[in-house]
């Protein structure tokens, strides 16, 4: 087999490294470094639908709420389902809480809009008269009046007159709420939402907390509810999260000996509805945590560089462990400034990605470096350099058979999986290639020039 000479061009390879080293410091510190909502801090929700709709049918109406968030599709066997992250923007300190809040209402809307859902609300504010509706107002009391029952009763009537009144001019709850109140729209909103619950939406725990505030079926204030709230979740696990027949839903639940199951089957045909989206999942991610969880990561790649060059000095000597972790800050550099060339966001998964690359580069810098070690043992180094050569030749093989399964499957989840995970392989894949040309050029090189300029090598 002809012999390589890698070493012999190590003066060539060692500028290019450095030509490449500088071009991605340059590249992180004019673009930087996109972060993502769990180190930028904002919000990921994975929301699901009924029907089935594309990522731009989503993107229309979530644009009205952030024009820069970021929306995957996911695989899913019925409906459509879509990961959303929005970034923190920048609020006044103390009021974080607040516009979470909003973004999320802001949401939920754009949701809501998209399939219409606002009309069965609105049907059932047409539908439903004025006594009930201002009982429901009573029980949620949104302007947290602590007033002589005469004025409750008589402030929450005239909200219920006033919705009455707007709801058959109103296409949206938002529009509803804004005519009713337009200083207070926001609480009135919210009001009629959880005054008629989507029982697609709601758990068992709110469902319980609900019915036990109006008790339908006389069971004594603070008197549990469970019963039926599992009867409902049950219902709508079996019907994969979406509960498409409402009546036939109530005439399922079964009541306790005694009670009169027509009265909570009026109550629930006339404050519930079914709801077409279903938020699974919703993570708020503070600035704050956000920033110390970035530090974290940052932190966990430094020490795992220091515990690195302490081992390798323990089992090698201390050149060998110079030339590991300068090849891997090489590798993790280079790697860094390809991702932020790309304007690819960094995630924990991404910071998972670079702690993968550290550990498969050095992998392949040992295997590298034992066979040097076998060649040189009791040997006189005046030929050092052409040991070390032969050594890189004889491991060539195995780095590039090893390398290049490697590649090849990160390369098919790159190109195959969805935006997460090409996030993460991106990385991998500069990184792959990059560690593998740094455990041939970069660190056997770096042992030489220790060996020959810094204090010779002990066999």
């Amino acid at each position: 087999m002809k012999t390589i000479n890698f070493i012999g061009n190590r003066t060539k390879f060692g500028w290019l490294s450095i030509i490449m080293v500088a071009l991605s410091i340059v590249v992180i510190a004019t673009k930087g470094i996109e972060k993502s909502v769990d180190f930028a801090g904002g919000t990921a929700m994975t929301v699901k639908f009924q029907d089935v709709y594309e990522t731009q049918n989503l993107r229309e109406k979530v644009s009205q709420v952030d024009n820069k968030a970021a929306i995957y599709k996911n695989e899913v066997t019925s409906g459509s389902e879509f990961t959303i992250k929005i970034k923190e923007p920048d609020v006044e300190e103390g009021k974080e809480a607040e516009a979470s809040l909003i973004r999320l209402i802001s949401l939920e809307r754009a949701f809501a809009s998209l399939d219409n859902e606002d009309q069965s609300m609105l049907a059932l504010l047409t539908q439903i008269d004025v006594d009930s509706l201002t009982t429901a107002l009573i029980k949620q009391n949104p302007y947290e009046l602590v007033d002589t029952e005469s004025v409750i009763q008589d402030t929450y009537r005239a909200m219920a007159n006033s919705i009455k009144a707007n709801v058959a001019g109103s296409t949206t709850i938002q529009a509803l709420a804004e005519k009713v109140n337009a200083d207070k729209a926001l609480v009135v909103e919210q009001t009629i939402q959880f005054c008629f619950p989507a029982v697609n939406r709601t758990t068992s725990e709110l469902l319980d907390t609900y019915l036990q505030k109006f008790d339908p079926l006389g069971r004594g204030m603070g008197v549990s509810y469970e019963d039926i709230a599992a009867q409902v979740e049950a219902a709508r696990n079996a019907q994969n999260d979406f509960i498409t027949d409402l009546n036939g839903l109530i005439e399922s639940i079964t009541v306790k000996e005694g009670e009169n199951k027509a009265n909570l089957t009026a109550f629930m045909s006339s404050h519930l509805r079914t709801g077409e989206f279903v938020i699974t999942s919703n993570e708020t991610f503070s600035p704050t945590v956000a920033g110390e969880l970035l530090a974290s990561a940052f932190e966990a790649i430094i020490f795992a560089l220091i515990g690195i060059l302490i081992y390798i000095s323990m089992r090698f000597t201390m050149a060998y462990a110079v030339a590991s972790v300068a090849a891997l800050a090489h590798d993790v550099i280079i790697a860094l400034g390809a991702f932020s060339l790309v304007g690819a966001e960094l995630s924990s998964p991404v910071v998972a990605a670079f702690l993968t690359i550290v550990g498969y580069s050095l992998n392949d810098t040992i295997v590298v470096f034992d066979r040097i070690r076998e060649k040189v043992k009791g040997r006189d180094l005046k030929n050092f350099a052409e040991m070390m050569n032969q050594s890189v030749n004889e491991t060539l093989s195995r780095t590039l058979i090893t390398s290049g399964t490697t590649l090849m499957v990160i390369t098919v989840i790159y190109f195959g999986a969805n935006a997460t995970l090409r996030d993460f392989a991106f990385p991998l894949l500069v990184g792959i290639v990059v560690g593998t040309y740094s455990s041939i050029f970069v660190a056997s090189p770096l042992v030489l020039f220790w060996h020959n300029r810094i204090k010779p090598i002990s066999t």
